[in-house]
């Protein structure tokens, strides 16, 4: 049985610490520095996203094969306990 491909390289990663604010800010830097400027965008994050309920489920350190994805801006984004990782469609 051939073992599955390596999910692609993101564009772009950062580090974020255990708390709420910076889950977001991470998540909207990571946007910025792809060229989406979030306040600019017609959906807002809080609008598609519960970021309290996003750092509920990555926040433990401790759970570290918790991985959650999801598309906003034209941005796929990947949140692990210690990462914000994106790709941009474009």
């Amino acid at each position: 049985m051939t073992p599955p491909p390596d999910p692609p390289k993101p564009d772009l990663e950062v580090r974020w610490i255990d708390e709420t604010d910076s889950l977001t800010e991470a998540l909207v830097t990571v946007a910025t520095e792809l060229g989406v400027d979030p306040t600019q965008e017609s959906t807002r994050l809080q609008d598609v996203l519960d970021v309290d309920s996003l750092h509920a489920l990555v926040g433990d350190t401790r759970a570290t094969t918790v991985k959650i994805s999801f598309d906003i801006w034209g941005i796929q984004f990947t949140v692990t306990p210690l990462t914000v990782a994106a790709t941009s469609d474009t």
